[in-house]
């Protein structure tokens, strides 16, 4: 059977129902597929294989498990359909737009910039997967509603952009750990900085030091589509390798 690809994370996902569960219940064999293998872009072949009654059980229970993601993601809050509530507005954006409200700064303060505060979920309280982000904004309610109206437009063009550069694939994030001295090699003024790095690739690259201050070594988190990702993370493993 077919899964959309925005539906893949809750399907594969660590949570009750998912398609593990369904398999280790119906006993039977269940993977997806290759994103290549797929007959369509933008969706995902989920294979079962077993008996004829297990397997038309678990497809019964797949397609619930379908149903039940879409009715989730229906009533997220979104640009469009969001609550003002003492003081702030939550509602859920993209992850590929999430990146580029986390990498412009200059976005952010412009869609504030008549009073207000806005947040952005950072890549550690986006649950593996997820296809959605948590964006908060504050102030009154005059200044949220006209912040939440920008924030919509830029969402808009932004989606038109990705539809005319034929954008498509799995949000992913990425955590590399590499030594200290190593990464002067990537944000250092003589080599590739993360900032050439982001947009050669158009991925969205974070750098944070491990909690472990005895450790001499910088946690790099690289976010965006798996093949940008992926391309990004062969070139940063090129100019950090020995002469």
């Amino acid at each position: 059977m077919l899964v959309p690809v925005g539906l893949v994370g809750g399907i594969v996902g660590d949570r009750r129902g998912n398609y593990h569960n369904i398999a280790k219940e119906t006993r039977c064999q269940m993977y997806l597929e290759r994103k290549d293998l797929s007959p369509v872009a933008n969706a995902r072949v989920l294979v079962i294989t077993g008996y004829p009654n297990d397997v038309q059980y678990a497809v019964a229970r797949s397609m619930d498990l379908v149903h039940r993601l879409y009715a989730e993601e229906r009533a997220l809050p979104t640009t469009t359909s969001y609550t003002y509530v003492y003081g702030k507005a939550t509602l859920y954006v993209p992850s590929h737009y999430a990146n580029v409200l986390n990498a412009r700064e200059d976005l952010r303060e412009a869609i504030v910039i008549d009073g207000g505060d806005m947040r952005v979920a950072t890549f550690e309280e986006m649950a593996l997967g997820a296809t959605k982000r948590l964006v908060q904004v504050y102030g009154s309610e005059t200044e949220v509603h006209a912040a939440i109206a920008k924030l919509d437009a830029e969402l808009q063009r932004h989606l038109v952009w990705r539809r005319d550069q034929k954008m498509e694939g799995d949000e992913v994030i990425l955590k590399v750990v590499v030594a200290n001295t190593d990464v002067l090699f990537v944000t250092g003024q003589d080599a590739a900085t993360t900032e050439k790095l982001a947009a050669t690739f158009k991925v969205v690259i974070q750098s944070a030091p491990v909690p472990n201050r005895k450790i001499d070594k910088t946690i790099l988190t690289i976010s965006g589509l798996q093949t940008n990702v992926l391309s990004e993370q062969q070139c940063q493993q090129q100019s950090v390798a020995p002469n």
